[in-house]
């Protein structure tokens, strides 16, 4: 009766240690490329050859993101609400001439 209760034991350790290495092994291959939760959303599919050269993209956004981040910004700058793209001091011809 004790070597039954011990298989049964035995069973279902090696039943709970195959299925949190299948869990582990699932779960890293998801975090490895976030894109694939989201493809489905925007119909597409891409191969692991283009999740994996958008996922060095994807680094290189989320480094510039965090550099942009650390650059230190008051309250009292303002919202740039009017873009002119003008340079400081340029001055433009008022009266028209001909082509």
């Amino acid at each position: 009766m004790k070597s039954k209760l011990r298989l049964v034991y035995y069973i279902i350790f090696c039943w709970g240690a195959i299925s949190l290495f299948l869990a582990q092994n699932a779960q890293s291959q998801q975090n490895k490329y976030p894109t694939r939760e989201i493809e489905s959303y925007y119909d597409l599919n891409f191969s692991s050859a283009e999740r994996d050269s958008l996922f060095a993209g994807l680094q290189d956004y989320q480094k510039s993101i965090e550099a942009i981040h650390q650059y230190p910004l008051n309250n009292s700058v303002g919202m740039s609400l009017i873009f002119d793209p003008v340079p400081p001091g340029f001055t433009a011809e008022s009266k028209q001439g001909p082509n």
